[in-house]
């Protein structure tokens, strides 16, 4: 089991900045929640900030047992949830070209479907063209889409 020197270890090699705030005593005066609030540079280069709590429980013998409270801290989750939303992004980035921008309008992340609004520029006009699309993920993991005329 994890003492609380080993959490705040774990967090204080991935973080910018880690500060140990307020200490709360549980009634038995043993046992004790730690607040921390912490820096990260996430992948896009943005500072971000988050709170933790970890909860110490202190045996009769003196040694700790913690564990984090309600969540583990963004940056020591061992991996990044990729939305439905987030994977048609990179798709379209890697398969059209003149790709601007997308917007999803009505997304089904379970089902791995959705209706975007998809922006291309286009060069001719020197314009960004919208166009609306139904996209879906297949039993293979293949995007399909088709455009949806107004």
């Amino acid at each position: 089991m994890a003492t609380f020197n080993d959490l705040l270890k774990r967090l204080e090699s991935k973080a910018v900045r880690v500060f140990l705030l307020e200490r709360y005593n549980e009634v038995n005066g043993k046992d004790y929640y730690q607040f921390i609030r912490y820096y990260w540079v996430d992948r896009d280069g943005v500072l971000r900030s988050e709170s933790a709590i970890i909860h110490v429980l202190v045996k009769e013998d003196g040694t700790e047992e913690a564990y984090w409270k309600d969540k583990v801290p963004t940056i020591l989750r061992s991996t990044q949830i990729e939305t439905f939303s987030d994977k048609i992004e990179q798709y379209a980035k890697n398969n059209i070209s003149n790709f601007v921008g997308l917007n999803p309008i009505a997304v089904d992340d379970a089902r791995k479907r959705g209706v975007f609004e998809v922006y291309i520029y286009d060069k001719s006009s020197d314009s960004v063209v919208k166009k609306v699309v139904f996209i879906w993920e297949d039993g293979q993991g293949n995007v399909n889409y088709k455009e949806i005329k107004q």
